[in-house]
């Protein structure tokens, strides 16, 4: 998918549901590891970028603040 919205299954487990810029995800989406650890917020070609949050596990560790290139910054 080039651009707009789209789902992605990978054979590891994981899935993305987000926005697509030029076939890498690129605005808001949330990405789901097999591990049940999750983040959802903003990304940029294909990195986290921008705020979001990431949960270990649904009662797990959590961040919650600002990303860059996929390192949180925060």
């Amino acid at each position: 998918m080039k651009h707009g919205y789209g789902v992605e299954r990978f054979t590891n487990g994981d899935t993305f549901m987000g926005d697509y810029q030029e076939g890498k995800p690129d605005g808001f989406g949330e990405y789901y590891w097999s591990t049940g650890a999750y983040y959802k917020g903003q990304f940029k070609n294909g990195l986290r970028n921008g705020k979001g949050i990431w949960k270990k596990s649904e009662l797990g560790d959590q961040y919650e603040g600002d990303y860059i290139n996929d390192m949180k910054d925060g």
